[in-house]
Parts: structure tokens; sequence; C-alpha cells
């Protein structure tokens, strides 16, 4: 290694998340205390750029109030490992959590094993798309290539996107509501995921659509095996916001503010919404 190589993975490590020598801002949450750097934090986060704490002259460091630390009162606190995923991100672009995986209901293996050849018949000809066919949860841009392995911890994913939000860090934001859509689409079926949903309407606000509208269209979707569940039907019943959305979502009714308030039509076989130009086909009715 050449003398200028020696200086840049002496700077990195300088700089990395592992040393505290050249930190010069302290992070405490619940047991775990940070050694930080302002630059870092300044280039991630509007929240803590803004901090008094980041003047010249006043205290270094600052407490973030834990979940269960020593109060009974836990609103508005953070959840101490979704600080540490923080943290980490802030100095690594990334984050891992544990993972979290269960057996794959029957139909829905089966609709996995399907996704999973379709990467092998490239050579072979593509039948045409029936309005009969009901869409899969990937979107069409995201079935160009095989899905990546996610690791099924939707509850983790959800608690590191509030941190996010309320941290005002965009690149987290974005990042934790991708594996947090990914580790649904493949754990769904988990019993973990009414405490997820949970955390999302909670933790986030109405115009906070990413993570609400991954579990609206989960519960949509798999409905009738999700809503016979106890720990489900406690969640919608005692969640005024989730009941709404998902009875819009049944009935076609847009969340999205911006969009045309006109009622949408509904294809009577596959549940797509109607286009302008098959309105005059009679296999089509509203959904009303």
């Amino acid at each position: 290694m050449s003398e200028s190589d020696d200086s840049v993975a002496a700077f990195k490590k300088g700089l990395a998340q592992q040393s505290a020598e050249l930190s010069d801002f302290i992070i405490v949450c619940g047991p775990n205390t940070y050694r930080v750097h302002k630059a870092i934090l300044r280039a991630h986060s509007d929240y803590f750029a803004a901090l008094p704490h980041f003047t010249e002259g006043v205290t270094d460091s600052m407490r973030l109030k834990a979940i269960n630390d020593g109060d009974e009162d836990n609103e508005g606190c953070d959840d101490a490992e979704a600080v540490e995923k923080m943290i980490d991100y802030f100095y690594h672009l990334d984050y891992f959590v544990p993972a979290i995986h269960s057996p794959q209901p029957e139909d829905n293996a089966n609709q996995s094993a399907s996704l999973g050849s379709s990467w092998d018949v490239s050579k072979k000809k593509k039948k045409p798309k029936s309005c009969r066919q009901r869409p899969t949860e990937e979107s069409p841009t995201r079935t160009t290539r095989p899905p990546f392995a996610s690791d099924g911890n939707m509850v983790m994913h959800a608690k590191i996107f509030a941190a996010a939000v309320k941290y005002q860090v965009p690149g987290l934001r974005t990042l934790a509501a991708a594996k947090f859509r990914e580790a649904v689409r493949v754990n769904w079926h988990h019993k973990t995921f009414a405490e997820a949903a949970r955390i999302a309407y909670e933790t986030t606000y109405e115009e906070e659509r990413f993570l609400r509208d991954t579990v609206i269209t989960t519960l949509d979707r798999h409905g009738n095996e999700l809503l016979k569940r106890d720990e489900i039907e406690a969640l919608v019943k005692n969640n005024g916001d989730l009941m709404y959305e998902l009875l819009c979502k049944s009935r076609g009714i847009s969340l999205d503010a911006t969009a045309d308030p006109e009622l949408l039509l509904r294809c009577a076989h596959c549940d797509q919404t109607l286009s302008e130009q098959a309105k005059v086909s009679s296999d089509w009715f509203n959904a009303l």
C-alpha cells in the first residue's frame, strides 16, 4: 500500500464510527453512548444541525429519552435500537437488523415460486395480460430483477422510519420505507405484522404515506387471511385512521389529497381501477 493510500485509510479511520479520537459530540440514549461528529450529523439531519448544542461554547452532548427509561410516560420517547441504527446510517449509509422469518402459507409460497421461476424464462414468449389477471404486489418497474433477500423485520424498520422522520433524516427515511415494504412483502403472514402496522400508524402523521400505504395495500390484498386474526381485528377496531383508509382502499377511493375526487370504477374480475377508455366495457361496474 502506498503512502497516499495509508493517509486516506488513516483519515477514514479518524472519521469512522468506531473511533472516538476526533469526535466532538456525544449522544446518549438509554444504556448507549455514542461519540459522534457534528459535521456528519449536519450532513444528514436538519434536526441536529439546528440544535443550539451545535453552537460553539455550548455543552457538546445531549440525551435522548428512551422508551422505558425510568419513566412510565413513553410518549415522544425514542426506541434505543432505532437510534443506534440511525447513527449506523450516518456513517455507513445503510443499516442492518436481525432477520425474522417464518414458513410461508401455501398460497404465498406458490406465488413466490412462480415469481422466482419467472426470472428464468426470458427466452419464452410472454403471454398478453388480460384484465382478469389480478396485479401482483410488485410494481412494473420492480419486475425487471429478482427480489432481493429481505430480513423480514417489519417492526424494526417501522421504528427506524419513525426515528428518521422525527430527526429529519430524508435518506434514512427513504431507505427504511423501502426495507419495510420488502419485509412486509415477504413476511406479511408473520405474527409481527400487526405490531408493525400499529407502529406505522401511531408514530407517523397522516401525510406520511410510505408505511401506511404498504400496510393498507397488504391488508386489502390478504384480508381474507389477515382479518381473521385476533391481533389484526383488535388493531383495526382500535385505530380509526386505519379503519377509514382500509374502507377507502376497498372502495377504490384515493387517499392522495391531490387526486381527482371523482369516484373510481373497478373491474368486476381483477379489481383494477377503470380507465376512461374502458368505461364502455360491460365487464366493468361501479364500485359503489
